[in-house]
């Protein structure tokens, strides 16, 4: 089989599983967001609510079950490339198969040539042995060249059976190895053949996967459009629903530059490190909660299917698991607790010029001017009695400005 062809196929093969890996890790956090955001669809079901953030919610799962099918498709993509290499390599392995039995049944033949020559050499040697005594060629040879000559002979068929015996070696040798080579490819045409057979297998599999979002994506963007005809004949309670959300987040900003002028007023030395560490961490932060997923953008949420319906997220939601502890994501100090209109509580931690903000806590374990540590827990998410899941809300400031907090955290 052709080597650089083997070594680019090879290469090829290991390139498509690499990608392959990235895309079921991408799939399994998109099952997962498709998971937390189906519970809180479920959960406001429940509660009956028909609001803005359940047509949110809608949006976000029939999003996630797009890039889902977009995944599967990639996904289908990349085994029936590795089916075709696979292929391709198998063609190859089949040939070599039969070069290697051939070459095998020449040297097996040239061996029994050679065996065959030996055994005539060695009858010859045996029956010369009576002459190789050279007191008994003088006597029984009356000429001094027909002794030379009969000593000559004999010697020549000893170097004959010599050279045929390394002969036989060597080519037994190569036989060997030959047989050695056989075997090996036909483990790898096994192997190829069980790794086709397995992705096709897959392939189907993610094909009915495919079909299956595909299903759930129609159901969903039925239920969404329900929603849509009933929020149309409530736009005013959507309206007030915005107002309460901008209420809340109001309450924050002003916590914040109440806090900022303070800290212009005293600006230090400890200051400008605490803001120089936290800026080094861009992109790198921890994450508040071990098991999140975001379930809204950061800025101006504007929404398609109803017009004049908009709000500003001055952070990211984030879907959190019961009994899920909310955790700073650098070290700092608390600067404020605040306790929001439906009593649960927002921390917010001063690090420099930088603030972090964790809203909808249910419990808080720390008090205005602790110091605390990267991953230090802060509190408990509220997440009600009946409800596998909860929303907080993730906010990131420098001074005055609202920042996007997915930029600073790490990737997942």
């Amino acid at each position: 089989m052709n080597k650089k062809f083997c070594f680019f196929l090879f290469i090829g093969l290991f390139v498509l599983a690499q990608e392959k890996d990235v895309l079921i890790q991408e799939k399994d956090v998109l099952i997962q967001e498709i998971k937390y955001t189906k519970d809180q669809l479920n959960q406001a079901q429940l509660d009956k609510k028909n609001n803005l953030t359940t047509l949110l919610l809608y949006q976000k799962d029939i999003d996630l079950r797009k890039s889902l099918i977009e995944n599967y498709i990639t996904e289908i993509g990349i085994m029936e490339l590795n089916v075709d290499s696979l292929t391709s390599l198998l063609k190859e392995l089949h040939q070599k198969d039969t070069i290697l039995n051939s070459n095998i049944h020449n040297v097996e033949q040239k061996i029994n040539d050679l065996s065959s020559l030996f055994a005539q050499v060695i009858k010859q040697i045996y029956l010369s042995n009576k002459n190789e005594n050279l007191l008994q060629l003088f006597v029984e040879n009356s000429s001094l060249d027909q002794i030379v000559n009969q000593y000559i002979y004999l010697k020549t068929i000893k170097n004959t059976a010599q050279t045929l015996a390394q002969k036989l070696h060597i080519e037994k040798d190569s036989l060997d190895i030959l047989k050695n080579e056989l075997h090996q490819n036909q483990n790898q045409i096994q192997k190829s053949i069980v790794e086709s057979n397995n992705l096709i297998e897959k392939k189907q599999l993610t094909m009915e996967e495919k079909a299956n979002q595909l299903d759930s994506l129609e159901s969903q963007t039925g239920l969404q459009r329900d929603l849509i005809n009933t929020l149309n004949n409530q736009i005013d309670l959507l309206k007030k629903e915005i107002l309460k959300k901008e209420n809340s987040a109001q309450k924050i900003e002003s916590e914040i530059k109440k806090i900022n002028k303070k800290i212009i007023s005293a600006k230090n030395k400890d200051m400008n490190i605490l803001t120089s560490n936290f800026q080094e961490q861009k992109g790198h932060l921890d994450w508040p909660s071990e098991k999140c997923i975001v379930m809204s953008s950061f800025g101006t949420v504007l929404h398609p299917k109803l017009p004049g319906i908009k709000y500003i997220n001055y952070g990211i939601e984030l879907a959190v698991p019961k009994n899920s502890y909310i955790k700073s994501v650098s070290s700092g100090i608390i600067s404020s607790i605040i306790i929001q209109n439906n009593s649960l509580k927002s921390v917010i931690i001063e690090h420099g010029l930088y603030f972090t903000v964790y809203t909808n806590l249910s419990e808080v374990y720390v008090k205005q001017g602790d110091e605390v540590r990267k991953q230090e827990n802060l509190g408990k998410a509220y997440i009600k009695e009946n409800h596998k899941t909860g929303l907080i809300e993730f906010q990131l400031w420098k001074e005055f400005e609202s920042l996007d907090p997915k930029i600073w955290l790490k990737k997942r």
